[in-house]
């Protein structure tokens, strides 16, 4: 009888050890995920595929899909995309809470999965379901905190809400409480700026920076008493690559407009590029459409009709 050498069960535990469920950041993870920024669905897709083939127990698949998911729903506006996301997150929720290991992205990730359906029922006026959702993100986005106080990507969420709540009237503050929900804007605005500079310090983080510039300049400028204008003009100047990720163009074509800087808008806005698969934020075509108005230039005509003609939503189609 033939010696069973450990070398004849090497491709055993390699199969054992690619299935086991783990959270890891591959270049595949990365890659979909750099991807799904740009809403380059169909690239981020072909990524993940790879990865469930090298490493089908990766948590970090679903993680991805969720977010590809998710900013396809808010950008589309299409309810047909909330069913679905409300569907697979709910399935994806399950999936972690499965996972035996222990790892501060567990409690993350089932809390970015509620708040995710939380953000997306607000966009579509499911006011009391967002509510529901979002006050069990946050419990778990608090109970991570307490757990691992050093882990900044608890941060982008936790800081997000903490500011969200912290704007609500005064008056209301008290509803808030009961529910269970506290913070103020200075803590939001401060724990995210404090993330933003971790992803300059460590290379692991970079693919939360530009998600946390585009969630600074809209609280700063819509929130922040010190509108601080010079520091968000800085940060969104330095970003690398513009006219290839859609939401940061959206976020400093809004800084433009709410500053009144309708020539910036259009020159920024002709200079973008698109990968052909991709999909379209319509709305940068409406913030042309404005600027070139502004500028009492009246092929403003044009970009209104495209957006009205390409948007099958419901925001700003009135305008």
């Amino acid at each position: 009888m033939k010696r069973l050498t450990p070398l004849h069960f090497l491709p055993l535990l390699i199969s054992f050890v690619s299935n086991a469920q783990s959270f890891i950041w591959t270049e595949n993870c990365f890659n979909a995920y750099s991807e799904a920024s740009k809403l380059n669905f169909v690239k981020a897709s072909a990524y993940l595929a790879m990865e469930k083939k090298s490493h089908p127990g990766n948590l970090f698949i679903t993680y991805v899909e969720s977010q590809k998911d998710f900013i396809q729903c808010f950008v589309s506006e299409n309810k047909d995309d909330l069913a679905d996301l409300k569907k697979k997150n709910s399935e994806r929720i399950n999936l972690v809470q499965d996972f035996n290991g222990k790892s501060p992205y567990t409690k993350l990730c089932i809390a970015e999965y509620y708040m995710q359906i939380a953000v997306a029922r607000l966009k579509f006026e499911e006011y009391i379901g967002a509510v529901y959702e979002g006050r069990k993100a946050f419990r778990l986005l608090e109970e991570n905190q307490k757990l691992y106080p050093d882990f900044k990507p608890n941060l982008r969420s936790l800081g997000f809400m903490h500011a969200v709540i912290g704007a609500v009237p005064k008056n209301y503050q008290w509803m808030m409480n009961l529910i269970g929900f506290h913070g103020s804007i200075h803590e939001g605005l401060d724990e995210l700026r404090v993330l933003l500079d971790a992803t300059y310090k460590q290379p692991e983080l970079t693919y939360l920076r530009d998600e946390t510039i585009v969630l600074l300049t809209f609280l700063e400028m819509n929130l922040d008493k010190d509108r601080g204008n010079e520091r968000i003009r800085n940060r969104l100047n330095n970003i690398v690559e513009l006219e290839q990720k859609p939401l940061l163009l959206f976020a400093k074509a809004a800084f433009y407009f709410a500053n009144a800087e309708n020539d910036s808008i259009m020159s920024m806005l002709s200079a973008r590029t698109k990968a052909p698969e991709a999909y379209n934020l319509n709305y940068l075509d409406y913030l042309n459409g404005l600027a070139h108005l502004n500028n009492l230039d009246y092929s403003a005509e044009n970009y209104f009709k495209k957006y009205v003609i390409n948007f099958k939503g419901r925001s700003f189609v009135k305008s």
